[in-house]
């Protein structure tokens, strides 16, 4: 449909949305769910519905439309049912809605750290300093493994020392995770070995929050003097 309509048009009206379709297609790859293509979803409304009005015959218009309307009905369809399957929870920020291991996870964030306590989360979940209204005693919201530099994670060090946290949240993210949802991470740092052994010296798990089939560990700063020893 797409190359049909491309072949019949001339103005960037309507090349410019196909190639930001296209390009916002690709950005998703390669987790080609629901949300993300929902994301991707728009052009393609606005590009599938003038090409089904160029089609003259009726015989090939209204199956077109019809499934058209299908496939939007489907991206509609997702948030409201999600919305349904969702559990109302109070957290520090308020009333959130959440479902599946999400829900323990809020919970044990709420419970485990203290509203407005310092905080570095490891390497991965930026949204865990709003929900706890923490302070990072680092400049990176998060680290991303097989993407950040030796220069990031001498940084983060440096900070880490200058302001060591009361608390890490701390997830071991299988390498074999990392590179199936970000396939171009650099395999040779998708650990960020001089964080962990630091962590592992100053830090001790308190508690653990289970997630999707792992789990989330609290860490709290040791007592100086168990540090040296």
């Amino acid at each position: 449909m797409l190359a049909w309509f491309a072949r019949k048009t001339t103005t960037a009206q309507w090349t410019i949305p196909i190639i930001g379709g296209v390009a916002l297609l690709a950005a998703a790859y390669p987790r080609f769910d629901v949300p993300h293509l929902t994301y991707a979803a728009p052009p393609f409304y606005a590009l599938l519905a003038v090409g089904i009005t160029a089609i003259s015959t009726t015989r090939i218009r209204l199956p077109l439309f019809l499934f058209a309307s299908l496939l939007t009905a489907i991206f509609t369809l997702y948030p409201i049912t999600r919305y349904f399957s969702e559990t109302p929870l109070e957290s520090n920020v308020g009333t959130i809605r959440a479902a599946g291991s999400d829900i323990a996870l809020l919970r044990g964030l709420r419970s485990n750290i203290p509203r407005g306590s310092d905080l570095f989360v490891f390497p991965y979940l930026p949204i865990a300093y709003f929900l706890t209204l923490s302070q990072n005693p680092t400049r990176y919201s998060y680290l991303q493994p097989g993407m950040m530099s030796d220069a990031d994670e001498s940084a983060v060090l440096t900070e880490l020392r200058a302001a060591p946290p009361t608390r890490v949240l701390y997830y071991n993210i299988p390498e074999e995770q990392i590179l199936r949802i970000w396939p171009h991470s650099d395999p040779t740092r998708l650990r960020m070995r001089r964080i962990e052994a630091y962590l592992a010296e100053h830090y001790k798990t308190s508690n653990e929050i289970s997630y999707q089939g792992g789990s989330f560990r609290v860490m709290e700063r040791r007592p100086v003097t168990a540090a040296l020893q």
